[in-house]
Order: structure tokens, then C-alpha cells, then sequence
């Protein structure tokens, strides 16, 4: 499994601090999905749900686990997500509640950043 260790080797174009996911191919970006998949399932996912967004605060602190990882929309266009959303998990809430995350809501590395 790659970790984040691995980004610089394997995606140089992100050395140029002014280079971002909008300029690159699609078949390149859906090849950085795939490495953060990766790499923050190799950090693993936090015990409860944290957002920034307002819409999910009713669920701050609540545990949830890990459905799987959103398709892309043109593999699954019912429960899919467009490339530029991606990635993001299904994931369900103690309550019974089902519903897409995004890394900054359920992955350690994100917290971990955050100082959380």
C-alpha cells in the first residue's frame, strides 16, 4: 500500500507549489484518486465523524464505519461522485444513517493535520 511518503516520487508535479488537480489529464487525475485512496487508508479512518460544513454538524462525535470507497460517477451513476469530489467513502452512522465523507470528516491524516 502506498502512504503519503510516496506523493513526491510519484506525482513530481506537485513539487511546483503553483501546479494543482485542475491541471492535470483525467486519466492523471483519477491516477492521484486512486494514490490517495491509498494513502489515507494506510493513515486508517478516525473512531467519530468531524466535519467543517455546517449540513453535517448533527453528526460531530457520532461512530460510523467504513462502507466503501464513492465510484466515480461514469462507473456508477447512481452512487457515484464526479472525479473532482473523489475521494470520498460511504460510510454509516451508529444510527442506521448512510452517507458520502469526505477525507477531512473520517481519515487520520487529516486530523492529524488539523492538530484533532
Amino acid at each position: 500500500m502506498r502512504t503519503w511518503a510516496d506523493s513526491k516520487r510519484l506525482f513530481p508535479e506537485f513539487n511546483d507549489h503553483t501546479f494543482t488537480r485542475d491541471d492535470m489529464s483525467k486519466e492523471r487525475e483519477k491516477e492521484w484518486v486512486d494514490f490517495c485512496y491509498e494513502a489515507y487508508e494506510a493513515d486508517g479512518f478516525a473512531e467519530t465523524f468531524g466535519t467543517p460544513y455546517s449540513g453535517e454538524r448533527k453528526y460531530l462525535g457520532m461512530k460510523f464505519d467504513v462502507l466503501g470507497r464513492v465510484p466515480l460517477i461514469e462507473d456508477d451513476f447512481d452512487n457515484g461522485a464526479e472525479l473532482e469530489c473523489l475521494p470520498m467513502w460511504n460510510i454509516r452512522f451508529e444510527d442506521g444513517t448512510e452517507m458520502a465523507a469526505y477525507p477531512e470528516e473520517i481519515c487520520n491524516t487529516e486530523r492529524w493535520e488539523q492538530g484533532v
